[in-house]
């Protein structure tokens, strides 16, 4: 999953000067399961993909740096559901869009991994070009 993460995303570190970081962690949750986390961060946030594969659960969160991380994955910490974003809440159209088959609406669109992170690079391009950031994470323009 990394290649497809990285193949879509890493305009934001080419572009705009952010760095990558991916970790495992192992017994998420105390849970015999396996965390993969691809993040996307400056100074002002970080980005955050959540993949769980042995249970098919992909998840998107904001942290305030790379670091926080470390905490919000250990069994005592409280209150995970405040950092995850629904990302097709934004840019709606654009979800739509990819989640179509000629007209119809493909019901399968979620299970492919390529298909949400190219509409993902596209969301999250059309919100930096709107705003200067994206999922509240300010970014620096190429310059």
């Amino acid at each position: 999953m990394e290649e497809i993460i990285r193949k879509n995303l890493d305009f934001l570190c080419i572009k705009y000067g952010m760095k990558y970081s991916n970790h495992t962690f192992e017994n998420y949750l105390s849970k015999n399961a396996f965390l993969d986390t691809y993040s996307y961060y400056n100074e002002n946030g970080c980005f955050s993909i959540l993949s769980i594969e042995a249970r098919g659960d992909l998840n998107f969160a904001y942290f305030n740096s790379i670091d926080f991380l470390k905490m919000y994955v250990e069994p005592e910490f409280l209150g995970r559901h405040k950092y995850k974003i629904n990302v097709s809440e934004t840019e709606k159209c654009i979800w739509e869009q990819h989640e179509k088959i000629y007209f119809f609406k493909n019901p399968f669109f979620w299970w492919s991994k390529k298909r949400i992170f190219k509409a993902l690079s596209e969301v999250i391009e059309a919100q930096i070009v709107k705003t200067g950031q994206f999922y509240d994470i300010k970014v620096k323009g190429n310059e």
